[in-house]
């Protein structure tokens, strides 16, 4: 009885370690998605060509609504970017700010349409006239992970 306790124990001993074995060799040897295809992100101070028109403020009670349009200008093409507004009233005072994520692709030489809402202070007596959009990050579809990327070329 006790030669067949030990026995069991050996047997699965041995196919543990071979799972291991399998497991280790499949995790080094086989290409995974994030090896073939990976996103990149770049920070503002590398996005670059990217331009901001046709941007239109309408003043709800608690909140502005900002649309406008993105034109890309340089050689990537972005699969998201994360936009900052700035908001300042009449008198240039800066009033709020926000952040939105553009979830649509904009190709090399594109124009991309966005639109978003932004909450403003309750107690501001002056009226919102103008906006100041600016993109904090941009994330581009790299077939070749670890590449460094500049926009301007």
């Amino acid at each position: 009885m006790f030669s067949k306790f030990i026995s069991g124990l050996l047997y699965g001993l041995g196919f543990s370690i071979s799972v291991l074995i399998v497991s280790l060799a499949t995790y080094y040897f086989w290409p995974s998605p994030e090896s073939t295809y990976s996103q990149i992100y770049v920070e503002t101070e590398t996005v670059r060509n990217l331009e901001f028109s046709s941007v239109e403020i309408i003043e709800g009670e608690n909140e502005v609504f900002i649309s406008g349009s993105a034109k890309n200008k340089s050689r990537l093409d972005y699969s998201s970017l994360l936009i900052e507004i700035e908001l300042f009233d009449d008198t240039s005072k800066f009033v709020a700010e926000c952040e939105y994520m553009i979830k649509d692709s904009l190709v090399s030489g594109g124009n991309l349409n966005f639109s978003t809402s932004c909450n403003i202070p309750k107690l501001l007596t002056s009226k919102v006239i103008s906006a100041n959009v600016k993109v904090i990050r941009g994330s581009i579809s790299n077939k070749k992970p670890n590449k460094v990327v500049n926009a301007d070329k």
